[in-house]
């Protein structure tokens, strides 16, 4: 199961550099991307309560056999002098064909 992981990982983060400035869509509060798979694990972006802050944060979710985890928490706003709010990675990398393909 640690290669799994570590293996994802390394997709998530490949993903997160390879972002490209294509359009995205909220609906409400929560971005909600389209599946482009039709394999066992999907990606969503969905708000998720963050223990350390307190507070719902944009949450990338993998969806499984076994149900809903969460991934990745997209707290920093470090990126978004270029364009990329925390929303917004979450919505990208959610949906990347890389995430999807896995």
């Amino acid at each position: 199961m640690k290669i799994k992981y570590k293996s994802l990982m390394a997709v998530l983060a490949a993903a997160l550099l390879a972002v490209g400035s294509s359009s995205y869509a909220r609906t409400g509060t929560d971005y909600t991307p389209e599946v482009k798979s039709d394999s066992e694990l999907q990606f969503r972006c969905l708000k998720g309560y963050d223990y350390k802050l307190d507070k719902r944060v944009p949450s990338t979710y993998a969806w499984t056999k076994r149900g809903k985890l969460a991934v990745v928490r997209w707290v920093t706003d470090h990126f978004e002098r270029a364009g990329y709010d925390p929303w917004r990675r979450c919505y990208e990398v959610s949906v990347s064909e890389s995430l999807q393909e896995w």
